[in-house]
Parts: C-alpha cells; structure tokens; sequence
C-alpha cells in the first residue's frame, strides 16, 4: 500500500510569538490545526510535533497527484488571514511530501525525507511544498557534513576575508571596496558564502 507523510511547518512564527505574544501564537496554532484537520479526509491522521509543526499521514495513495491536490489545498486554506486575539495574521506554511510504500521501512525514515523535503520548500521562498528525492537525500547529507565541521573551521581559522574593487561605471576609477568572506576547506578548496551562510544560520 502506498502511503504519503506531509511535514508542514508555520513560516515565521517565532516572529509572531515574539512580537505578539505567547496567547496569539497559541491561538495561531489552534487556528491552523483546525485548518489542517478539516482540509483532511476522515480516515488520515495528523499530528503535532513540537511548537509549529505538524505531521500527515495519509494512506491508499492512488494515484501521484493527489498529495500535490492536498498540498495545494492546504497552502490555500492556510493563505487566508486567520483571526486571532483581535489580529488579522496573515500566515503561510511550507510542506515537504515523501510518498512510500508499506514494506517495513524503518518508521523514521519518510519522517526525516518529509522533513528535508520542508526545509527544501523554505529555502525556495516559502509558501510551497517539496516532494523528496534521492538527490534531496544527498545534498541534505552534504549540508549535514557542512555544519558540523563549522564550527571547527571558525576555530581552525579557514576563514579567509576578501576584498572586491568598486569601480565607477563612468570614469573607471576605484571608489570603494567589498569585504567578502570565503571558506579555505581543507579538501574542498575556497568556498564562496552560499555555500556555508545557510548552514550558519
């Protein structure tokens, strides 16, 4: 039996905790929930994990297309400003999609590929869904690989601080300069900022 797990996570709601209070981010989470659930057929489970995130499982897929119609359903259901403790909030969640088959996969294996397929879906501007791929497996890998060897980068010095020429488009002279930060890896040679700023954040 196939079956679909959707990872969604509220985009932003630090932010809405943070400067609205604790009471409108609960209730923002209330409202979503009951969004999510009624966006759902009877017979799918969801469930909350951790603050804003929330897990779907559905089962008996029958056809590709019907976890992108429920991804869409559910992005446009969350789009519409939700009413909370006297505030028009206007919310949007992003989804990552792992569809798989009821062999005896390891449990929390479609739960960490719908999680990466999320985080692939916030760095692609938010508000959307992601289906994972082996690719996606790869590269979440990589940047895993990245961000633990951070930190002894920072403290190894392998940050090296490059400086860029401004140069006046009408007379060609130099008028300024631009400090850029490149990464001396060991193994994989001088690494520009986007390929290590995200891991740092």
């Amino acid at each position: 039996m196939r079956l679909a797990l959707l990872y969604l996570d509220i985009d932003r709601f630090k932010r809405i905790n943070d400067s609205l209070g604790h009471a409108v981010g609960d209730g923002q989470l209330k409202e979503v929930a009951r969004r999510v659930r009624a966006a759902l057929h009877v017979q799918d489970e969801v469930a909350g994990l951790g603050g804003d995130e929330f897990v779907i499982l559905i089962e008996d897929i029958d056809e590709p297309a019907a976890t992108a119609r429920l991804a869409h359903s559910l992005l446009e259901s969350i789009r519409t400003p939700l009413e909370v403790e006297g505030q028009s909030l206007y919310v949007t969640i992003s989804i990552g999609v792992c569809v798989f088959t009821e062999d005896g996969t390891n449990p929390t294996t479609p739960l960490k590929k719908a999680n990466a397929a999320m985080y692939l879906a916030k760095q692609s501007g938010r508000d959307s869904y992601r289906y994972f791929t082996a690719a996606m497996a790869r590269k979440a890998d990589a940047r895993f690989a990245l961000e633990t060897s951070l930190r002894p980068a920072l403290e190894a010095r392998q940050m090296r601080i490059l400086y860029q020429p401004k140069v006046a488009l009408a007379d060609g002279q130099v008028i300024g300069a631009e400090a850029l930060v490149r990464w001396l890896h060991p193994s994989e040679g001088l690494l520009s900022p986007d390929l290590f700023l995200g891991a740092a954040g």
